[in-house]
């Protein structure tokens, strides 16, 4: 795990809750701007693959108790 508000960004997603978007964001921002390393960027892509995948579930589950 790298070290710095990288890290800290991270761990807040790992140990919150509750899904918390901004934080993601946030992380992703620090990626594309070049203040984290490059090894951040897999874990990221796989933290937005859970979300999309979370976020599909959801929505074809909601879709058949419409049905």
């Amino acid at each position: 795990m790298p070290d710095g508000g990288i890290r800290d960004l991270l761990c807040s997603i790992r140990d919150g809750g509750a899904w918390k978007p901004i934080v993601f964001t946030d992380a992703v921002a620090r990626q594309v701007s070049g203040r984290a390393v490059e090894e951040t960027r897999g874990v990221l892509e796989y933290i937005q693959h859970i979300e999309i995948s979370e976020l599909l579930e959801y929505t074809i589950s909601a879709a058949i108790k419409k049905a």
